[in-house]
């Protein structure tokens, strides 16, 4: 991972980026929230970064806390979008936070209708046809979103791993202030997805705003507001 920082301040306020982008998916905020340490993450294999040797999300935790463990960083919140919130799940049901920020967050198992469930159902006929070799591996690709058609072969790997890893378990360990975002018309990580977050995490608040999967780009100042807000009840400010 790469990490670009900037500012000063008593919480350090760490940004993890969605699929397919990296660090400017967040930059702007640099120019917002000055009283804070800001570090923004080029996750491995975005953002010119090289894949991971460990393709898992428990990998990509593991190196965010080296990270943390190496700058000495107190007073950590994380932030994350869509893939970045998986990993920000994975490392706050295992670490101690300040806060964490959830927005548009994948780890949920999506809820699949007849023709997604007929989908999967092809692509294991499928699957068992390639390992047969009655069937050539390319054809596979059909069945990939348009995400994983552009991938790498080593961040193929990333995809797949993600996409089969449900973290709804692990909501429960996570006591620690939690402030989730969402877009109302978020078809990528549904609604629903958010609804469930609120209920499993303790001390969690959903804000839902205008916007689809990318609210916070969409909709910047009303996630400014609610971001500056989450972070005076962080240092205890909500009162002043």
């Amino acid at each position: 991972m790469k990490f670009d920082t900037y500012g000063t301040g008593k919480i350090n306020l760490i940004f993890l980026h969605g699929w397919g982008a990296d660090k400017n998916s967040f930059l702007w905020m640099k120019d917002y929230l000055s009283d804070c340490r800001l570090h923004f993450a080029s996750l491995d294999g975005f953002g010119g970064t090289p894949p991971p040797t460990d393709s898992t999300i428990c990998g990509y935790a593991e190196r965010l806390k080296e990270y943390i463990s190496q700058n000495n960083l107190t007073n950590v919140v994380l932030l994350g979008h869509s893939f970045g919130g998986r990993i920000a799940i994975e490392f706050a049901s295992k670490n101690s936070l300040a806060g964490l920020v959830l927005v548009d967050s994948a780890g949920i198992k999506p809820k699949f209708n007849l023709k997604k469930q007929f989908k999967i159902f092809k692509f294991k006929i499928c699957k068992r046809l390639v390992k047969l070799k009655l069937m050539n591996r390319e054809r596979l690709n059909v069945f990939g979103s348009s995400d994983y058609q552009n991938c790498s072969p080593e961040m193929k790997k990333v995809f797949f791993n993600a996409i089969h890893y449900n973290q709804t378990g692990q909501l429960k360990n996570i006591d620690v202030p939690t402030q989730i975002i969402w877009g109302d018309c978020d078809i990528d990580t549904p609604l629903y997805m958010a609804k469930i977050l609120e209920k499993k995490i303790s001390h969690s608040k959903l804000n839902i705003i205008e916007g689809g999967h990318f609210c916070f780009l969409e909709n910047k100042f009303q996630f400014y507001s609610i971001v500056k807000d989450f972070l005076k009840r962080i240092r205890g400010e909500e009162n002043e």
